[in-house]
């Protein structure tokens, strides 16, 4: 035998395969969906995916889908700020073809693009479309047991078909929620839920000649001065002084009266030092006037003053049939 050819009984060995073609290192070597698939045996690369109940995004809708992924996953209130939607609800970690799928099945974002942000809260965050219409997303809001965002905006709705809308409300034309899977978040009951409305510029889109017209250059200014009327329109709940006045509009008048002549309401001495600290500097009378009566039917429609517990200069917009008369957009 000769050991110095590798020769064992009488027989060489097969000669050693060929060197694996060279590949390069990083994301080229990882397995394909279909690769996992097949060593795993599983019949639908997607499988997980498809459980989450989340249709695949029709291919007429990709590009309008595709976009607005971009823009929730970049658009942000200020330029310093790193606060996306996608980031605030949670959902940041989701490959592309989850989010895909996630916006897709939101009618309004199938249809619309998104332009830009038009504010964005606690809660919320509010773009425009280039409809022309404003469309908010969001997961929750402060109601808690005491109120619905949802069924707030179906509310309008519902007046809206009756014939019984209102100056200082939105058009709603769509709302709804969407289920996430708990496999892709956790956060906030796993819902998206959005509203699709017309008829209103958020303040913070405001023209400058009507921010100049109310004395101020931006509109968050004005934030203060609109607290300063919320709170007293609170004050008025609160205290009880409206028990016993009957209809929405009897309740305007009053409070409206009231802030007119501070000292003459039932909470004043309780609760303020002065009549400057009820009446705000900038905010003309009649802006003044428009807006309580916003904030009362507000509270009426939504059935309690914890409808006012976050409301804000962001939760508000102007009329585009009157620019004088505010809307609210958000609770």
């Amino acid at each position: 035998m000769n050991e110095g050819l590798g020769v064992v009984g009488g027989h060489a060995p097969s000669p050693p395969p060929p060197p694996p073609p060279h590949r390069t290192q990083g994301i080229t070597d990882l397995p394909s969906p279909e690769e996992i698939a097949a060593a795993e045996g599983t019949a639908d690369p997607w499988e997980e995916l498809n459980q989450t109940g989340l249709p695949k995004v029709d291919p007429k809708d990709y590009e309008v889908v595709a976009h607005n992924v971009k823009m929730l996953q970049t658009l942000t209130e200020k330029k310093s700020s790193t606060e996306t939607a996608i980031r605030r609800f949670d959902i940041e970690h989701l490959n592309i073809e989850h989010l895909n799928r996630l916006v897709s099945a939101i009618p309004p974002l199938r249809k619309y693009k998104i332009v830009e942000l038009a504010g964005a809260g606690t809660q919320k965050y509010a773009y425009a479309l280039d409809n022309g219409h404003i469309f908010s997303l969001f997961q929750s809001g402060y109601g808690g047991g005491l109120y619905d965002d949802l069924e707030w905006y179906a509310g309008i709705q519902d007046r809206q078909f009756k014939g019984l809308s209102s100056i200082d409300e939105p058009a709603i034309h769509d709302y709804g929620e969407v289920k996430i899977s708990q496999k892709l978040s956790s956060y906030q009951g796993n819902y998206l839920k959005y509203v699709e409305m017309s008829g209103v510029i958020p303040l913070s889109m405001a023209p400058s000649q009507k921010l100049f017209a109310m004395g101020v250059k931006d509109a968050r200014e004005l934030d203060w001065e609109f607290q300063v009327i919320i709170q007293f329109v609170s004050n008025a709940y609160h205290d009880g002084a409206l028990e016993d006045i009957k209809g929405t509009e009897n309740r305007i008048e009053q409070v409206q009266y009231w802030w007119l002549n501070p000292s003459q309401a039932p909470f004043f001495e309780d609760l303020y030092g002065s009549v400057s600290d009820v009446r705000p500097d900038k905010l003309p009378r009649d802006d003044g006037m428009n807006l309580i009566k916003t904030i009362v039917r507000l509270v009426d429609r939504v059935g309690h003053p914890a409808a006012l517990d976050d409301l804000h200069i962001g939760n508000f917009g102007m009329s585009i049939e009157n620019p004088d008369e505010f809307v609210v957009i958000d609770i």
